[in-house]
């Protein structure tokens, strides 16, 4: 049985859809998105930013600047809900660090809110978030 339009809906929207959106480099389905977020609410998995920032940063090759503003535009709509505490956290580091990236930023903020500190073989990262990430060097018994 087909579904009906139900106003107050609340949609999971994922990475194609945030990608047309933003992008808009398919202007029929970036419509299809402008058309759910007037009429109802939507969730965006910690998981499809992620997979955005991913696909805007090797496919699209979008400068970081870009890519902040598009996270933010996602996080802020009043449509979406999306973990914009979290998001905001990182896109503050993504924004003024060089050389670490966002799937980077977002692991180790997550180690911060789960009370642990992110263990690494990156040393840019370990090197610009000393509070967040320890360098894993084979010393002190690990």
């Amino acid at each position: 049985m087909p579904r009906t339009t139900v106003i107050n809906m609340v949609y999971a929207l994922d990475t194609n859809c945030l990608l047309r959106w933003l992008i808009r480099d398919l202007p029929e389905q970036a419509a299809v998105i402008d058309r759910v977020l007037e009429r109802h609410r939507a969730k965006v998995a910690d998981l499809a930013i992620v997979e955005l920032v991913w696909v805007m940063t090797s496919y699209y090759e979008l400068s970081q600047e870009v890519i902040a503003e598009s996270v933010e535009k996602i996080i802020t709509h009043e449509s979406i809900s999306a973990n914009q505490r979290f998001f905001t956290k990182v896109l503050e580091k993504y924004r003024r660090l060089k050389g670490v990236s966002f799937v980077d930023l977002c692991l180790a903020y997550h180690a911060e809110n789960s009370d642990v500190q992110l263990l690494t073989f990156d040393k840019t990262l370990a090197k610009k978030l000393p509070d967040l990430a320890e360098l894993a060097t084979g010393k002190d018994g690990l």
